[in-house]
């Protein structure tokens, strides 16, 4: 594994700056357009800023599964163009994590009340993400490891814009929710218990500090994605019952 370029606070600075501002400009562009939309235009301020936001972050998981996957491929085959990328990316999401939660207080001032979760996992991911600008290689190999669960938040993002455009369930959100749970599966435990296997190997090897880092790392995001399964499984299940009443 070649070893990750240094840190480099103008060059990470100015990246994390240009990230901010395309997050943002996502968000007023999709604003802007809104306005002339007609399944959207009824809505509520604060309905359709969690819209917008929404789409943001799915815009944001589409970028992060299409570049932890490439980058997960990339290391072996392509470590040159692997070097190049690894540090912009990872400042890249750490910047959507502050982008996310500036948002999410925007009109939710209660935000650490009213979802812990979502505070803690963003915590906890933008600890890791900025952590290991300042680690090793294998500190940035093992977030693109722990990034590859983005494309099962693919499939969550849609579903929560759905809900939120039509809160009534649509059997057109039938492919969503089987992929979401696919996906969640597929990608976030497995790429967890990838994390455990690789913190074992570390181990093993005698490398102590590398190790306790990542094994916290994948246990913590055991417990994020064992909260949020059991979230999505609690709206299937009154997803289920509202049809029952139909």
């Amino acid at each position: 594994m070649s070893p990750s370029p240094v840190f480099d606070l103008r060059f990470e600075a100015s990246s994390a700056i240009g990230s901010l501002l395309l997050y943002f400009g996502v968000y007023f562009a999709l604003k802007k357009l809104s306005l002339s939309a007609k399944s959207v235009s009824s809505l509520k301020e604060t309905q359709l800023h969690h819209v917008l936001n929404n789409l943001v972050s799915l815009f944001n998981s589409v970028l992060q599964s299409v570049f932890s996957v490439w980058l997960f491929l990339s290391i072996d085959s392509n470590p040159v163009s692997y070097n190049r990328w690894i540090r912009p990316w990872v400042v890249n999401f750490a910047s959507y994590l502050v982008y996310d939660t500036v948002c999410c207080l925007w009109y939710r001032g209660y935000l650490f009340k009213a979802e812990p979760g979502l505070v803690v996992h963003h915590v906890v991911v933008l600890f890791s993400l900025v952590s290991s600008l300042f680690g090793d290689a294998s500190l940035m190999y093992y977030q693109v490891i722990a990034t590859l669960c983005e494309v099962n938040s693919v499939h969550l993002h849609i579903r929560n814009t759905l809900k939120l455009v039509n809160p009534h369930f649509s059997a057109l959100r039938w492919p969503n929710e089987i992929m979401n749970l696919f996906t969640f599966v597929s990608w976030r435990y497995l790429s967890s218990a990838y994390l455990v296997y690789q913190a074992a190997l570390q181990f093993s090897q005698r490398v102590w500090y590398v190790a306790s880092w990542w094994m916290f790392l994948a246990i913590a995001l055991f417990a994020i994605n064992n909260s949020l399964f059991y979230t999505i499984l609690r709206g299937y299940r009154r997803d289920w019952i509202k049809l029952k009443r139909k």
